[in-house]
């Protein structure tokens, strides 16, 4: 056997070899997972995760509680162009950063105090202190004294559909303008804004600080959604003094 013609069987089986590589490729390649990086522009770029009319609904529909349904049917009721709009203003930092105010003015009477803030035409933080007499305080001979509570409630609405709302209250008794004996405090939390998860609402111990008496909570706002960023915590605090005066504020912390 001549040289030439041992080559040319090698160079032969060498071209038979490679195509039969470039057919099992593609089987190869559907059997394992691709080693490539998607580009920012291709089809197979992370999606970002927003709110949607379609998400947010199935969100309230989840939450089975008479506050979320009332939300649904009012979310419902807007035109497709309010709903974009009320997502936005739900996912908006800003807007939630905003969220708070102070409220000053006296407690007696069984009244509320009410005063809005207007974030802009859409948007309205309404703060409410609600003042009342109870009948928790102490037993005595004479039966059981009469106590105050004094609660704050804060609450954002967009186009008037209630979305968050935080309240703390404290309970003393009262004697001549002055708070003699703290009773407890509480706190309570509705949330529908489903940009964001709030936790915390546990009441820090009530004290005594001269003739005057407070509660005081922390919540704590984590995003859900993708840009919202970081947590941002809140501080609720009412607080009774001489007089029957009160002073209650939700802050950033």
């Amino acid at each position: 056997m001549s040289n030439g013609s041992a080559l040319r069987r090698i160079s032969t089986a060498a071209v038979a070899g490679a195509a039969a590589v470039a057919v099992l490729a593609p089987a190869a390649s559907a059997m394992g997972p691709s080693s490539a990086v998607p580009t920012a522009g291709s089809s197979a770029s992370v999606q970002t995760n927003k709110l949607t009319p379609h998400t947010y609904v199935a969100y309230l529909i989840k939450q089975r509680t008479p506050e979320a349904r009332a939300t649904l049917k009012a979310f419902r009721a807007l035109p497709k162009a309010k709903q974009v709009k009320f997502l936005g203003y739900l996912q908006s930092r800003t807007v939630y950063k905003a969220f708070g105010g102070q409220m000053r003015g006296h407690t007696g009477g069984n009244k509320t105090v009410r005063a809005v803030t207007n974030y802009d035409k859409d948007v309205k933080f309404v703060r409410a202190t609600q003042n009342s007499k109870t009948k928790q305080g102490r037993k005595t001979k004479q039966g059981r004294k009469a106590s105050v509570r004094v609660a704050f409630t804060v609450t954002e609405k967009v186009f008037s559909i209630p979305v968050t709302s935080a309240q703390v209250w404290v309970t003393y008794e009262s004697k001549h303008g002055k708070v003699r004996k703290v009773i407890g405090g509480g706190s309570k939390l509705t949330n529908v804004n489903a940009a964001i998860n709030i936790t915390g609402g546990k009441v820090e111990p009530t004290n005594l600080e001269g003739h005057s008496g407070f509660a005081a909570t922390t919540w704590r706002a984590t995003e859900r959604v993708d840009g919202f960023g970081s947590d941002i915590i809140k501080r609720q605090r009412v607080q009774s003094g001489w007089g029957n005066t009160f002073q209650a504020s939700l802050t950033n912390v």
